[in-house]
């Protein structure tokens, strides 16, 4: 989306101003609109001071002459704007003899205004905040101008479909709030104070003192508990494993899994976000409880009345989680989820009102697209991973999606192929298998594929991918901070969650699984043991 390009009208002040068309208008009769002259002089000081580092941050944040209140400071920004983009100097002299050349010197309060400008701030030190604050005013100013436009377009309204009226609205302002949450904050970041920030941790590591507020606990003693070193390795323990990718094929629990890790967030006192595309809000609910519950959605009829009663508790207990710590969206009218710019610019508008979240899920990476043109698919689903690894550094926390394996891999993985000794031996998923595109597995810092093997430990046929209850490994295939590793566990299909296999169950491939009784949920201190 283009910044909105209509300027607020320009104080009254003796110097002269350009005239353009619209800077007077309803909203602004009898009130000024928010500003501040300070700031943008700040600004501008620091571009004349710096502008090989300034002026390619403020074209970052779409910084623009109409970004400025006083109509002089948006001359002065252009011209800079100008001679930046034909690589010449940006300082005060250059500046000057440009207006001159362009016989708007004059307009922006000949040499004394600039050089009273230049004056303002002897470093560039504080820019980030100023160069922000003219943005958030700016943007601040179109809002009224917007909200205004669209009362008067009420109004008139002629009776169209509401929908369709007020989309493009919507829009807009879901865009500029986004706007304000991304650009906001002032916050500035050098290598300086990334590289202390890293010092910090270390020395805070070190002496095993971590917050461990982020960490998302993933349930399964494979991932949670301790390593060969004794280190705990649970997702975001570290900022290198906050983006989590889940590649699975058709029926093999990619959903599943990542509604699993949603409920261990919530079960710990964590916020969760979830973008369910694939199914709808009540169908994400209605999987979480009956999981939670182990109940069977398909048997109610046949359900005991203990377990149906468990599970109206499992949903009583989710609607006092509604709104407060789980917040499920999916595509809809009024709320448009389906380019990667959309999911960014909402869950950037949702942390700007409630904070950031400990885990967003995606369900899946590649039922999104991408507003930009793109010539191939594959270029496409790249775009949108890249879009989707970028939110996820802007928000900073852990974010888990799931992607598509293609059918031909599947197929192969399927076949049933022994040694010379009669073992399985499995075709193990890889970032070859994506469907579409590899780029999802280098955009993420922690990739776990689902693995059903052709048999499962008791000898059972698993080759068909009709078992109700297969065998289904979670193989970490990538970790930036850590090793690959395999997490076997049962897919409960008819229960939609999975179970890790214990480990006397695997120990004879031809001694039945132990049985597990319906309704069985693993609670926070369980999950975590003594290593919590």
């Amino acid at each position: 989306m283009n910044e909105p390009s209509a300027q607020s009208p320009a104080p009254e002040r003796p110097e002269k101003r350009r005239a353009k068309p619209g800077l007077v208008g309803l909203p602004f009769v009898g009130r000024t609109p928010p500003h501040s002259l300070e700031a943008e002089e700040y600004l501008l000081s620091c571009c004349l001071l710096d502008g090989a580092d300034l002026m390619p941050r403020c074209a970052a944040a779409r910084i623009a002459p109409e970004s400025f209140y006083l109509a002089g400071h948006g001359l002065i920004f252009e011209a800079l704007a100008e001679l930046y983009a034909a690589q010449q100097p940006t300082d005060v002299a250059c500046v000057a003899e440009h207006l001159k050349t362009k016989k708007l010197l004059d307009a922006v309060g000949g040499y004394t205004f600039l050089a009273q400008v230049s004056s303002r701030i002897p470093t560039t030190a504080q820019a980030g905040f100023f160069l922000a604050k003219v943005r958030e005013l700016w943007i601040l100013r179109q809002i009224i101008l917007k909200g205004t436009g669209l009362v008067e377009e009420v109004y008139a309204f002629s009776g169209e479909p509401l929908a369709e009226f007020l989309s493009p609205h919507v829009v807009w302002f879901e865009k500029a709030l986004g706007r304000l949450s991304a650009g906001g904050r002032g916050d500035v970041y050098t290598l300086e104070k990334r590289i202390a920030e890293v010092r910090a941790d270390v020395k805070l590591r070190a002496a095993g003192g971590e917050d461990r507020a982020g960490w998302i606990w993933t349930g399964f003693n494979a991932f949670d508990g301790l390593d060969k070193d004794g280190c705990l390795r649970p997702l975001g323990s570290l900022e290198e494993d906050h983006n989590v990718l889940i590649g699975g094929g058709s029926s093999h629990g990619k959903s599943v899994l990542m509604r699993q890790l949603a409920g261990q967030a919530l079960i710990s006192g964590q916020r969760v976000v979830v973008y369910t595309l694939e199914t709808t809000v009540k169908g994400f609910v209605r999987a979480l409880a009956a999981s939670w519950a182990g109940v069977n959605l398909l048997l109610l009829k046949r359900t005991p009345a203990d377990l149906l009663k468990k599970l109206d508790d499992c949903c009583e207990e989710l609607a006092e989680l509604a709104d407060k710590r789980l917040f499920v969206f999916q595509h809809e009218p009024g709320m448009s989820l389906r380019k990667i710019e959309e999911v960014g610019l909402h869950a950037r508008r949702w942390a700007m009102q409630h904070g950031t979240p400990h885990l967003i899920a995606l369900d899946y990476l590649q039922l999104v697209g991408t507003e930009k043109r793109c010539n191939s698919r594959e270029q496409e689903v790249a775009e949108v991973s890249n879009g989707w690894q970028a939110l996820q550094r802007e928000l900073g926390c852990v974010t888990v999606a799931g992607a598509q394996l293609n059918e031909s891999g599947l197929r192969e993985m399927r076949k049933v192929q022994r040694d010379e000794n009669d073992k399985i031996i499995h075709r193990m998923p890889n970032r070859g298998d994506l469907r579409e595109s590899q780029s999802m597995y280098h955009a993420a810092d922690v990739v776990w594929f689902l693995y059903q093997p052709p048999e499962d430990c008791r000898g059972a046929d698993q080759s068909a991918g009709d078992a109700t209850t297969p065998e289904t490994w979670i193989v970490q295939d990538k970790r930036r901070n850590g090793v690959r590793g395999i997490c076997r566990t049962w897919f409960q299909k008819p229960y939609l969650r999975f179970r890790e296999i214990g480990a006397d169950e695997g120990v004879n491939p031809g001694r039945p699984a132990a049985p597990v009784a319906p309704g069985t949920r693993v609670s926070k201190n369980e999950f975590r043991g003594k290593n919590a």
